[in-house]
């Protein structure tokens, strides 16, 4: 169990627990480093009443990354055990490549040693020593760094999107503001011809 997690949920620090738990799947789209942890705060009742806000969709066909990261702002607005349990099923597909990889690291520290050959007394042959596994505090710390290392750049991409969407929002208001405006109205020709006449009407009275 990370430390961290252990830390902000004695404390009860759901905002701090949000962060964790929103690149909890980037770093490890199986969870099975972060399980304890949830529990954890499932016991602890720390998750927050599961509101409606972007619609969940069950259709693999549409699990892409932008719908990944609906459901990452999604989670850091509302702390739901709802929807933290949609984006374990979610994860997996999206970062089908990175949970492959991570099965494959995990089989290989998990695999046990092959048996050394029977050798003559003489010339006993030993096996090769295993590389050593990590520990798991040393997993903990690469876990953390690796979760770091995403909120820097998911903060990044959330910046670049309101960024956008204030410069859509500027737009869109500047085409309103341009259709609603009063069309200026062109001066005529009648007051020109009203014009002509009061004039004439003056000469006349003059030479009169």
């Amino acid at each position: 169990m990370l430390e961290d997690v252990k830390k902000f949920a004695d404390a009860g620090d759901v905002k701090r627990l949000k962060y964790i738990f929103v690149d909890s799947l980037d770093v490890d789209p199986t969870f099975e480093q972060y399980l304890d942890d949830y529990n954890y705060c499932v016991k602890k009742g720390l998750f927050e009443p599961h509101k409606n806000l972007n619609a969940f969709t069950d259709r693999q066909a549409d699990w892409d990354d932008n719908y990944w990261q609906i459901l990452k702002r999604d989670l850091l607005k509302n702390f739901s055990r709802e929807r933290l349990d949609h984006m374990r099923k979610v994860a997996p597909v999206v970062l089908a490549d990175k949970v492959a990889r991570l099965r494959q690291e995990r089989q290989q520290q998990n695999r046990q040693p092959a048996a050394p050959p029977i050798s003559q007394p003489s010339a006993p042959v030993r096996p090769a020593s295993p590389p050593p596994l990590k520990s798991k505090a040393e997993q903990d710390r690469e876990l953390e760094a690796a979760r770091q290392k995403l909120a820097q750049e998911n903060a990044a991409i959330e910046r670049q999107q309101q960024e956008a969407e204030r410069r859509r929002q500027e737009n869109l208001r500047q085409q309103q503001n341009a259709e609603t405006a009063p069309p200026k109205k062109a001066l005529g020709i009648a007051p020109w011809i009203a014009i002509a006449a009061v004039i004439a009407v003056i000469i006349f009275i003059v030479l009169k």
